[in-house]
């Protein structure tokens, strides 16, 4: 017993010194122009490894939109010159960028030859200062089809998969996946993971944890009806096989539409929006866990996120996930387009949830919300229209999603709209990208900006890696993820 107590005091010892819990803040800078084009730029993405990240977005050149990247290699303080890193002549879409260490690898939809869309990817060995095949992007789907599109990719360490949305005959889409195991340097080939061939697929979104990945997506129940069901399906080994998907939500004669996943180790949890009989949509849940190698949804375990009064809108559910705690943030509207960010939070891997919070408001609507949640804190982004101006607001919570910060601007237009914001981390680097739109006459066009920010916990941080996990705690119950190690950081941010 007297071992036991010890070891137990040095391993509390070793959360405060790893994992400090006070004087919690997260400081943005001024943010800086990344695209040096006279023709409109749109869509940005962001990843972050380390110091190294790498932001990419669409860049017209007077007849074609191309995907441009530009890399920094100092937490975002700097930027490279944009550099075009596909120039197929023809027009390219929705880019989407994922990093583990100095790889990056990019993902798109590009028009093959017509107006047919395939699944296009280029790789960067060196952090984004080269890229591979710009003349000819590996295409990820089978390019037989019609149109690929809604492409949604996770990563974890050198594991990738990327998830869509095909028809194969120009009838029903269905929902297609690739992986790869070198952060998208080679690629295994496309696979159907939706079994149904009679109605469509659409929206799918894609989750990993180290080997364990997760879909999901709408599917139409009924051609006649245009009634979508939330489905899902789910890999052990990185997307190499798969399972059987099922079904996910428990509301046959309602519509779930807009739906969200999250893995963590074997945990799983999926958020969606779905209309009440009157036609207002409410945000709800489901959970499963990977065991021995498969995962199974039971429907009637649904569960609503938030109240049910009619009058509203809830819907853009957005969904981060660390250990067993979950954040869902979300859009809530009324009739006036009056919006409310709210956000609920669960400690047990979505099992029970909090009551929602409210993290900002605007009478003239929020927008393109996003979500990022680390081991310390957890960082919401959005648009906020005051009325005359949209400008991009955060908030952040370092107590897993039970309060968060007022919001804050970390913009610096004072006179132009801002949209498309996205954002990314690694351990305690941030990095927010997002389009502005320069009203003015004279210019008339829409430029990339970025912004990046630091993460202060306070205190000492020691033995901490490039994700901020303890070694020695983690170290000791096998992974950063356990449970003890998470009742241990609940401790410390109770004294």
């Amino acid at each position: 017993m007297k071992k036991i107590a010890t070891y137990l005091s040095v391993l509390v010892a070793a959360c405060f010194l790893c994992l400090p819990a006070h004087a919690q803040s997260i400081t943005w800078n001024t943010d800086q122009m990344l695209s040096a084009s006279t023709e409109n730029t749109t869509t940005p993405h962001v990843a972050v490894a380390g110091d190294r990240a790498v932001a990419v977005w669409t860049q017209r050149d007077g007849s074609f939109n191309h995907v441009y990247a530009s890399y920094s290699t100092n937490r975002g303080e700097s930027w490279s010159a944009p550099q075009l890193i596909e120039n197929v002549t023809t027009n390219a879409r929705n880019p989407q960028v994922a990093m583990s260490g100095s790889k990056a690898v990019v993902i798109w939809e590009q028009a093959s030859g017509s107006t047919v869309y395939s699944i296009r990817a280029n790789y960067s060995a060196d952090g984004g200062a080269t890229w591979q095949a710009t003349a000819s992007p590996l295409v990820l789907n089978d390019a037989t089809g019609w149109d690929a599109m809604h492409s949604s990719i996770a990563i974890s360490g050198d594991r990738m998969v990327v998830v869509w949305a095909q028809s194969p005959d120009g009838n029903y889409e269905r929902i297609y996946a690739n992986q790869s195991d070198n952060v998208g340097a080679s690629w295994s080939g496309p696979t159907q993971i939706s079994s149904t061939t009679s109605t469509k697929a659409k929206s799918p979104h894609v989750a990993i944890s180290g080997s364990n990945v997760a879909a999901v997506w709408q599917q139409e129940k009924d051609p006649a009806t245009n009634f979508y069901l939330i489905r899902a399906n789910a890999s052990a080994d990185a997307g190499v096989t798969w399972g059987t998907d099922a079904a996910v939500d428990n509301t046959p004669s309602q519509q779930s539409r807009r739906p969200q996943i999250a893995v963590s180790d074997n945990a799983v949890v999926a958020v969606w929006d779905t209309e009440d009989a009157s036609g207002w949509t409410h945000m709800y849940s489901n959970r499963t866990s990977f065991s021995g190698g498969t995962v199974v949804w039971t429907p009637a375990n649904a569960q609503l996120l938030e109240d049910t009064a009619t009058g509203f809108y809830d819907l853009e559910a957005k969904i981060a996930m660390f250990g067993q705690n979950v954040i869902v943030v979300w859009q809530r509207w009324d009739a006036s387009n009056h919006t409310w960010l709210q956000s609920v939070q669960s400690g047990n891997a979505g099992a029970s949830w909090s009551l929602p919070v409210t993290l900002d408001d605007s009478a003239s609507g929020i927008n393109r919300h996003e979500l990022i949640m680390m081991e310390r804190y957890a960082v919401a982004i959005w648009q906020y229209d005051d009325g005359s101006l949209a400008k991009v607001r955060t908030s952040a919570s370092f107590d897993e999603g039970e309060s968060w910060t007022d919001p804050e601007a970390i913009d610096s237009s004072t006179l132009y709209n801002n949209f498309d914001m996205k954002i990314a981390a690694s351990g305690d680097n941030l990095v927010s990208v997002y389009a502005r739109y320069n009203s003015d006459p004279a210019i008339d066009r829409v430029n990339i900006y970025a912004n990046n920010a630091s993460f202060s916990g306070g205190g000492f941080i020691v033995f901490a890696g490039e994700d901020g996990h303890c070694f020695i705690a983690s170290t000791a119950f096998g992974s950063p993820l356990a449970g003890q190690v998470d009742i241990l950081r609940k401790f410390r941010d109770g004294y």
